[in-house]
């Protein structure tokens, strides 16, 4: 029998680890998982007016220490 267990009840640590574990899970190609089309129409736009942005490495890491 599986437990159950709610978001509510994990810590903020315990939550960012999650979301990684989906996200690599979902990076996966065997996942199945396809990307919404906006989301190629949202950093086109950011390219072409040459917004900044974080590489995702990056930004979990300041995730984290802002976290901690």
């Amino acid at each position: 029998m599986s437990q159950k267990i709610s978001i509510k009840d994990l810590t903020t640590k315990e939550k960012i680890q999650l979301m990684e574990s989906l996200w690599d899970e979902l990076r996966d190609p065997s996942s199945g998982y396809t990307p919404p089309q906006w989301h190629d129409e949202v950093l086109l736009e950011r390219e072409e007016a040459q917004e900044p942005y974080t590489d995702w490495e990056v930004a979990k890491e300041e995730i984290k220490n802002r976290v901690r």
